[in-house]
């Protein structure tokens, strides 16, 4: 999309902010970059309704499949093939910076149990539900990438350890946060790319 759609208009700066989706999608389906889980789909469509009962009603959805269902194993197989193809992709892409003038910020998302959060009791039976032990264990291997794209992407930034001071019950699953977490990770994420911006408008604007 980025190459036959959105270098079209001509963009200043790519924020990419995954990591989740990337490291649960099983590899083949990944390997060809099929968005298969419409589980996630419908979620994207009602977080963007501006209505406040929708929201609660997904929150209201995974309290209920957390009661009926077991413990969902994270599954590592070709967890390698997997993170190497990540940071190839995202290589490949900031290779293109140069050419197509535009910067690249590659954010990887905290997810339920990173950094060093203390979970709250709703949060720990999420964790147990969601095997978030095991799965960010290998979730390691995305964050090691990093290292690898900060010779080529214009910024990379780890967000694992965002929500390490807050003591309030942020995830509603293994990855998805109320309002107020995305709040948290909107004011850091600008925080870190302000100095790209500001390099940004001081080049195309000498006079200010």
């Amino acid at each position: 999309m980025i190459k036959e759609k959105l270098f079209d208009y001509n963009p200043d700066l790519l924020i990419v902010y995954d990591g989740w989706n990337d490291i649960e999608v099983e590899y083949e389906k990944y390997e060809k970059s099929v968005d298969t889980n419409l589980n996630d789909q419908l979620i994207r469509e009602i977080k963007r309704l501006d209505f406040a009962t929708p929201n609660v009603l997904i929150k209201w959805y995974f309290n209920y499949k957390h009661d009926v269902t077991n413990v969902i194993p994270f599954d590592s197989s070709k967890i390698n093939e997997k993170a190497s193809l990540w940071k190839n992709s995202w290589e490949e892409i900031c290779k293109l910076e140069e050419k197509y003038d535009f910067q690249t910020a590659i954010v990887l998302q905290p997810l339920l149990g990173t950094g060093n959060k203390l979970l709250t009791l709703e949060e720990q039976k999420l964790q147990l539900h969601y095997d978030s032990d095991k799965r960010n264990k290998y979730y390691n291997l995305y964050a090691n990438m990093l290292n690898d794209l900060e010779s080529t992407c214009s910024l990379t930034l780890d967000l694992r350890d965002t929500f390490d001071n807050n003591l309030e019950t942020v995830y509603y699953d293994s990855g998805h946060v109320g309002d107020n977490g995305n709040k948290i990770i909107a004011e850091r994420i600008y925080k870190e790319i302000s100095p790209l911006l500001i390099n940004f408008i001081d080049n195309s604007n000498p006079d200010m």
